[in-house]
């Protein structure tokens, strides 16, 4: 009797608490492009957003060639960028003695030792070239998300939503994308790894595409490259992240912004990678990132560290273990997974919520003095000022994956629907996360419109001035506020 009369209690909030939904966002267009899809990931720069895309068209003898070509010229580009020529390059070689692999990784300079890609070690100097030629060649099909992939690149989108494609290779899928602060500059890392008779060779390219001329002027090849890169907001450096696969050690690169010569030392801590499978996505949280006012470098290893730059002097360290973190537009507040708000640079904490176990927070925005948070259970508003939540949504307000809209009105999320199957077919073999897009109001966090009908469900999503743009697997949808 008990049970029962729990569950008509609970039942009576939810349907009491049903929303209203309204067209707050109204379609506009649908952008669709010949042989490209699965449009992810996505990020917004000063004017203009990039999506990434892969091709299913299987690609000819005759461009895989080409881009093997390709790829060795980048190679050769890279050692005369670095070292001037060959010949340096041998000699830095020479320097640490090498002539075998694994003397060579226990004694050479972290910046041969990390980057160098794996085909490039060599017992002896003059089958560099054969060894490069063999990498280029090494050209492997993978199969995410369904099948091999051909092209793969970027659409960049501007106010006037007139894309510009950007190919960037054959079977190397888009890892992760950063806009510079000026709006110069978009660097793309793409996975180039690949599978050896004993072991797993991870290799990063790096591609920077130059806003204003709508091309790519650099590229680079690199080992152990993954995971993350970025620009420093002074936009001096565009760095990344090189490990080794099972070692703890990390190495933070910079590259100067415009000669794009890796300065020879990196920052190099500790840390963990830490990623899951959420909701049909593999979701890799940042190990670092670089304050909004550019001040601090703040990473995980696994305890939060807030570092001065470009000092890289240990500023505060953070209670406990972290994982995803975010950080205040204004640089004054950093938040762990695990409820704690942390104001910068004192490191007092200035709120700390009630963290249920395996309810970690997966997303985070800041505006003014409200703080919001989301995870797979609730929504809530966070009063800065006051330290308190202020705020707790209801059950139809449930926005893991939270995106403020630029005018402060309205929070979106990629979200489960209420009804129907979790998952759908795309195309004859392929299951996937049936998700849409649940739209709250920010001030009282009550869901006003859901947006479905996705081909065949919502991938990514960003508000874009008065526009909220929404990926599938088939094309980018354009909304409009009303």
């Amino acid at each position: 009797m008990k049970k029962l009369l729990g569950f008509l209690i609970v039942s009576g909030l939810i349907f009491a608490s049903r929303p209203v939904l309204r067209q707050i966002f109204v379609e506009e267009t649908y952008i669709k492009l010949p042989s490209k899809f699965y449009f992810t990931p996505v990020v917004r720069g000063k004017d203009a957003v990039a999506f990434a895309y892969v091709s299913k068209v299987e690609p000819t003898e005759e461009e895989l060639k080409a881009e093997r070509e390709k790829l060795r010229k980048i190679l050769d580009e890279g050692i005369r960028r670095q070292y001037g020529s060959y010949e340096n390059y041998e000699k830095e070689m020479e320097k640490v003695g090498e002539k075998t692999q694994e003397e060579f990784n226990k004694k050479a300079p972290p910046l041969l030792r990390d980057l160098m890609p794996p085909s490039l070690f060599s017992r002896s100097v003059p089958f560099l070239m054969k060894a490069i030629l063999f990498f280029a060649r090494n050209l492997p099909f993978v199969s995410s998300p369904t099948g091999n992939l051909g092209e793969t690149g970027v659409v960049i989108l501007r106010r006037d939503l007139k894309p510009v494609v950007i190919k960037l290779g054959i079977n190397e899928p888009v890892e992760c994308m950063d806009f510079s602060k000026d709006g110069k500059y978009l660097a793309v890392l793409t996975d180039l790894s690949y599978e050896g008779k004993k072991k797993f060779h991870v290799v990063g390219k790096i591609s920077v595409i130059d806003l204003e001329k709508n091309s790519v002027v650099f590229q680079t090849i690199l080992a152990n490259v993954q995971d993350q890169l970025g620009f420093t907001p002074d936009g001096k450096y565009l760095t990344f992240l090189a490990y080794r696969l099972g070692h703890r050690e990390k190495n933070l690169y910079f590259m100067q912004t415009g000669t794009w010569k890796i300065k020879p030392e990196p920052f190099t801590f500790d840390g963990s990678i830490s990623h899951g499978n959420i909701m049909g996505r593999t979701r890799h949280n940042p190990i670092y990132k670089f304050s909004p006012d550019g001040k601090y470098l703040i990473y995980r290893d696994p305890k939060l560290r807030v570092l001065s730059y470009p000092e890289l002097k240990e500023v505060f360290v953070g209670p406990g273990f972290a994982g995803e973190f975010f950080i205040s537009p204004d640089s004054k507040y950093v938040l762990d997974p695990y409820e704690r708000l942390l104001e910068i640079p004192s490191g007092k904490l200035i709120w700390k919520g009630k963290y249920r176990t395996g309810l970690e927070i997966l997303s985070a925005q800041f505006s003014g003095n409200r703080l919001y948070i989301g995870n797979l259970l609730e929504t809530r508003i966070v009063d800065i000022k006051k330290g308190k939540v202020t705020a707790t949504g209801d059950y139809y307000s449930r926005l893991p994956f939270l995106h403020l809209s630029q005018d402060g009105k309205y929070l979106a999320s990629l979200a489960r629907p209420f009804h129907g199957p979790s998952l759908i077919r795309y195309g004859r073999r392929m299951k996937v996360q049936n998700l849409e897009v649940h739209i709250a109001d920010a001030q009282n966090l009550r869901l006003v419109q859901i947006l479905s009908n996705f081909h065949p469900a919502a991938l990514d999503l960003v508000f874009f001035g008065n526009k909220l743009l929404v990926s599938d697997y088939e094309g980018i949808w354009v909304f409009r506020e009303k």
